[in-house]
């Protein structure tokens, strides 16, 4: 054959032109019926997955690109550690010049730029029909390791370790079967399942179970499955975090079950574009916190070619920019609503002078992304505001913080809703009856759904206001009753944790949302008809496990409610799971306080 050299992708090269040459080198592959979901992207799509962080390595005979490498930097925890890996991709040689030493050379280059790179392994995955792939990995130093069912195919995957010692051949061996023992069980369920009619894909991002599970749901009714991406907590000293797979992954609608650090920007956007995004078709992505909030909105331009998500304006008018408690109460003001009067204070001035502040007051960070409701607390004077703004800066740093009038609350409201940026469709009210005081201070235990008749104003004021934002999606609003007045507490750009009691009455709010994005007709005008109480048990069983309130008083609350969060005649697993676990947490809870090692963990106090 003719001499080649291996060289970094020039300008002068295309991304149509490899494009072109990726698809030509799959041709025998889709002959055989091994399709790859790389050669089906078109050249802007393989550009926006390698132009920015990952490298291309160019295989090039007289002038002729006849191969392409090309590798994308990961974060991964694996079985064996974690850190930072070379994911390997696009490797192709066109079929006029396989088995010449071409691909090995490209694997070479590839390799030795990943060494000099300090990356941890070399990892990829290949069909498991493609015999030849798989032959070559092994021949290279590559190792089997593990399985994955795409709904139409298995995957294996493959690493080589670039530091430390390698795990012995057995111990790959003995994971690699049971996590193919794992895919296949997934193999028979998805064809046979009653839920075959979902033909949509929707990927579900958030933290809580409860949330997640009545986002898949409500999906569901849509004629849409859910891949869940469950964001844990960034574990302490530097342990890798061992994922278990949560309650509401367990769904008969749920696909796939993704983990990602909470906070890590990086490490979410590389399993989006990675690992679900789909060629040929946009599922929807919905988040479920505000860190997953503000990431979407964030990387429009990055997502968008792949996905249909909830958005802002940019710029002022981004998701994290009304996350400005500040700027909500301007805009609260502005369309005639109550708002406790506030300032604004950073923690790291809590030794320097503070403004005129009436006392008592209320503190919480000024934007929620910063910090949960938990750390709502009141203080009575200067001393206690220094201490909580010092708590506050040991634990976040320098943030900023609102410090606002105090109210005395007589009862504590919420709504939910969606809009496409023109309408605004309030279906009704949520009513808090029961109300967090642990670690889910603020959080609704137990809460009244009622129609939206006699709220007419008020609900108006909301509808301007979330127009003003010039946000599209699903959004939830607090606010609360003192002195006889209605006052505006707090604006979330995305769906709030109980909304799916206004799925069990009728109004399907994530539906809407999923046909409005995909240029279909929605109810503008769907409202709620009757009132119901819902209850939502992890929140309950929490109260209940850390000393807030007794097993009679949760078995009351559950007892006395018309829905239930976790209850689906339907999809009965995740029920099953969760009093799995709870009966374990009631042993659990009973050997501590027999040992007096019981811990019971509170929100920030004086």
């Amino acid at each position: 054959m003719k001499e080649f050299k291996i060289i970094e992708k020039p300008a002068s090269v295309s991304w149509e032109t490899i494009r072109e040459v990726v698809q030509e080198s799959h041709s025998a592959n889709r002959n055989q019926g091994i399709v790859v979901r790389n050669a089906l992207l078109t050249a802007d799509e393989i550009r926006l997955k390698i132009e920015e962080q990952g490298k291309m390595f160019l295989a090039v005979s007289d002038g002729k690109v006849i191969g392409t490498a090309a590798l994308l930097p990961r974060y991964f925890q694996l079985w064996s550690g974690s850190g930072v890996y070379a994911f390997c991709c696009f490797g192709t040689v066109l079929p006029a010049y396989a088995r010449q030493g071409v691909y090995r050379e490209l694997c070479r280059v590839r390799e030795a730029y990943a060494q000099a790179q300090g990356y941890s392994w070399l990892m990829f995955d290949v069909h498991a029909q493609n015999r030849r792939m798989l032959q070559i990995g092994e021949e290279v130093g590559f190792r089997t390791i593990g399985c994955q069912y795409w709904g139409e195919h298995f995957s294996y995957l493959l690493v080589k370790w670039l530091k430390g010692t390698p795990p012995s051949r057995f111990v790959c061996r003995m994971h690699f079967l049971l996590s193919r023992a794992k895919a296949g069980l997934r193999k028979p369920f998805l064809p046979s399942s009653p839920v075959s009619f979902l033909t949509g894909r929707a990927i579900v991002i958030g933290q809580g179970f409860t949330g997640r599970l009545g986002l898949i749901r409500s999906l569901a009714a849509a004629g849409c499955s859910s891949r869940v991406i469950v964001l844990y907590p960034r574990p302490n000293g530097g342990k890798p975090y061992r994922p278990r797979k949560p309650v509401d992954a367990l769904s008969r609608y749920v696909t796939d079950c993704l983990f990602c650090e909470n906070y890590n920007e990086e490490m979410l956007l590389d399993t989006l574009l990675n690992k679900c995004a789909e060629p040929g078709k946009k599922p929807l992505i919905v988040p479920d916190n505000d860190f997953s909030a503000a990431f979407v909105d964030a990387h429009r331009e990055e997502l968008s070619p792949y996905f249909l998500l909830p958005h802002g304006r940019g710029g002022a008018d981004s998701v994290e920019a009304w996350m400005d408690k500040m700027k909500q109460k301007e805009l609260a003001r502005s369309v005639g609503l109550n708002v406790a009067e506030a300032v604004s204070v950073s923690s790291g001035g809590y030794d320097a002078a503070l403004p005129s502040v009436p006392y008592p007051c209320f503190v919480k960070p000024l934007a929620s992304v910063a910090g949960g409701k938990m750390w709502l607390t009141r203080c009575d004077g200067e001393a206690e505001l220094r201490k909580c703004m010092k708590y506050a800066f040991d634990r976040r740093g320098d943030i900023r913080m609102l410090v606002e009038e105090y109210k005395q609350i007589g009862t504590e409201y919420a709504t939910v809703g969606f809009t496409d940026g023109k309408d605004v469709l309030i279906p009704g009210i949520m009513q808090i009856v029961e109300m967090g005081k642990g670690w889910h201070f603020g959080v609704a235990v137990q809460g009244k759904v009622l129609p939206p008749d006699g709220w007419e104003d008020t609900l108006s004021k909301f509808r301007e206001l979330v127009l003003r934002t010039g946000f599209k999606g699903l959004f939830d609003i607090d606010f609360y009753e003192s002195g006889g007045k209605i006052y505006f507490c707090e604006l979330n750009l995305r769906f709030g944790g109980s909304g799916f009691s206004f799925t069990r009455l009728g109004v399907n709010l994530p539906q809407m949302m999923l046909q409005s994005f995909n240029g279909l007709p929605w109810n503008k005008t769907a409202k709620v008809t009757r009132s119901a109480l819902y209850f939502n048990e992890r929140m309950g069983r929490d109260e209940w496990y850390f000393g807030r309130i007794g097993w009679k008083e949760y078995c009351r609350l559950r007892d006395a409610s018309d829905i239930r969060f976790l209850e689906d005649r339907d999809d009965p697993a995740p029920e099953r799971a969760y009093r799995r676990e709870t009966a374990s947490l009631r042993i659990k809870l009973r050997f501590r306080k027999m040992t007096g090692s019981m811990v019971y963990h509170t929100p920030y106090q004086q």
